[in-house]
């Protein structure tokens, strides 16, 4: 009975394997990455281009080319790879956009390496330099709005709080549904107390995982805690699993369901992962 077990679970988490390696991309650079999507309200009735300056405390310079009064359009580009404001210059990114010029939506994106601390830098076709106050950015992908008119700046996240709550649940779901499936493959008694500490020992560490790779701002390093927690997290359940769940008779099954614990977290990561990956792109978090 056992080894039909291991084979069948061996065999499920193969076959998923294949299917999410057909489907994936291959990338040199994997991870999450942040990203800043900006809404311009109220935007000047000329065309314009806009970026983002980051600040870098150990590039100190007095010299500001911001203090010219008018910038020449053809040269804007230019104007921005060599701005300077004290130590504010245009933020770095090897890879994605570093200016936007002007669209029907006045809505741009940033990628890849943006900055957390930042400002707004507007300038018209006419040659007017606008900088906004700085910001702190909260989310890991913001959504900033900044109004060219007031020149605040402010951060969508009330509406985030809901699609998070949306995204646990579904994570939570498909855990059970994947963790409680191996609970049957390994033969455990399916009565009241046992299928309860079942839920609730997964409610508590499913619950604390999404809350934390929600609201952690790690870029790349992201993905290596979110293994470490895994592994972490498999060995608290099935402690918790050795300590709790009973056989008909009231006994422990003992190594039995330390190895369910295991077992169960493994093929959780492996078959859950990808459709969690794809919960946080469907939910635009």
């Amino acid at each position: 009975m056992k080894e039909k077990m291991l084979r069948s679970l061996c065999f499920l988490t193969m076959a998923w394997l294949v299917i999410c390696a057909s489907v994936s991309q291959v990338r040199a650079d994997t991870g999450p990455k942040p990203s800043i999507t900006l809404t311009i309200e109220n935007p000047p009735a000329e065309e314009y281009c806009v970026s983002l300056l980051e600040a870098r405390w150990n590039k100190v310079d007095a010299k500001s080319e911001r203090k010219q009064e008018k910038v020449d359009w053809e040269n804007v580009e230019t104007y921005l790879e060599n701005f300077k404001d004290v130590n504010w210059t245009l933020f770095f990114n090897p890879v994605g956009t570093r200016i936007c010029f002007s669209n029907e939506e006045h809505r741009y994106h940033f990628g890849y390496m943006v900055p957390k601390y930042f400002r707004v830098i507007l300038i018209t076709k006419s040659g007017e330099v606008t900088i906004s106050s700085s910001h702190n950015r909260m989310e890991f992908n913001a959504d900033i709005t900044y109004d060219f008119q007031t020149g605040k700046i402010t951060e969508r996240i009330i509406d985030k709080i809901a699609k998070r709550g949306l995204y646990m649940a579904m994570c939570l779901l498909t855990t059970f549904v994947i963790e409680f499936g191996v609970f049957m493959l390994f033969g455990l008694a399916r009565k009241k107390r046992n299928v309860i500490c079942f839920f609730v020992v997964n409610t508590i560490t499913n619950v604390l995982l999404s809350c934390f790779m929600l609201t952690a701002n790690l870029g790349p390093g992201l993905f290596i805690v979110g293994i470490i927690l895994e592994v972490v997290i498999a060995l608290v359940e099935a402690v918790a699993y050795t300590l709790l769940l009973t056989d008909k008779t009231g006994a422990k099954y003992g190594k039995k369901t330390f190895f369910y614990g295991i077992v169960a977290n493994v093929c959780s990561a492996l078959m859950a992962g990808p459709l969690m990956v794809w919960y946080l792109k469907l939910l635009d978090l």
